[in-house]
């Protein structure tokens, strides 16, 4: 093994030197706050949870969003133009309530 010829490289000054030791400086202190904010499982955990609630909030106004306009859309579907129930609408309210009183009576009836 031969070591490299320097004798052709020019000698680095003072200014260069002091230039090199505050970049190298610089690369350790930015790897000393990486490696300190992964170690930091606590901070990492409270972030991830502040994003976590953030998404849930903004999936939460999303849905409210679809349920407002979907409720807009059944309302004005189940009333004519006066604002009275439509008589299919009606009818439907009125099967549906038919069904449950016999459900509730079988139930009531089947514990006994």
């Amino acid at each position: 093994m031969t070591t490299p010829d320097r004798s052709s490289e020019p000698e680095p000054t003072v200014e260069e030197i002091e230039a090199q030791i505050e970049r190298t400086r610089a690369d350790l202190s930015d790897t000393v706050e990486a490696l300190t904010a992964k170690l930091d499982v606590k901070g990492r955990v409270k972030t991830r949870a502040s994003d976590v609630v953030h998404q849930g909030r903004e999936q939460v106004d999303v849905a409210r969003g679809h349920a407002v306009a979907l409720g807009t859309r059944a309302r004005s579907a189940a009333l004519d133009e006066r604002g009275r129930p439509q008589p299919p609408v009606v009818a439907g309210l009125a099967a549906f309530l038919l069904v449950a009183t016999a459900v509730s009576v079988v139930v009531v009836r089947r514990r006994r």
